[in-house]
């Protein structure tokens, strides 16, 4: 998904992007994306990543970007890109810290539950 701010935000399932639909943009009064929401076709137990590029023509090459993901509606983990060292962030899943280590627990698709 391509932001008009020079940003483009994917997520990933082994290497491949995955096709989005019915994304929608919340934006700030100055016309400013400042979340984006998309709706993917998941098989469940597949892990994936968010892959986040900054463009060329992105404006806060200085600044360094908050990017906070949220599945199902729960923010699951929180990562600070700095586009002025890397052009690309891959955010693999949630990271925590367990008896002193870090753990990182990978986004996965779960089972969907239907109800009749």
């Amino acid at each position: 998904m391509q932001l008009k701010q020079g940003i483009e935000v994917h997520l990933k399932v082994n290497g491949e992007y995955l096709p989005e639909s019915a994304a929608e943009t919340g934006e700030c009064p100055a016309g400013v994306a400042t979340k984006v929401s998309a709706y993917v076709e998941a098989t469940s137990g597949c892990t994936f990543s968010v892959d986040l590029r900054f463009r060329s023509f992105f404006h806060h090459r200085r600044d360094d970007i908050d990017c906070r993901v949220f599945v199902d509606g729960q923010r699951t983990e929180s990562s600070v890109a700095s586009p002025r060292k890397h052009k690309h962030t891959i955010i693999e899943g949630s990271r925590s810290s367990t008896g002193g280590r870090w753990v990182l627990r990978r986004f996965m698709f779960a089972d969907l539950h239907t109800s009749t």
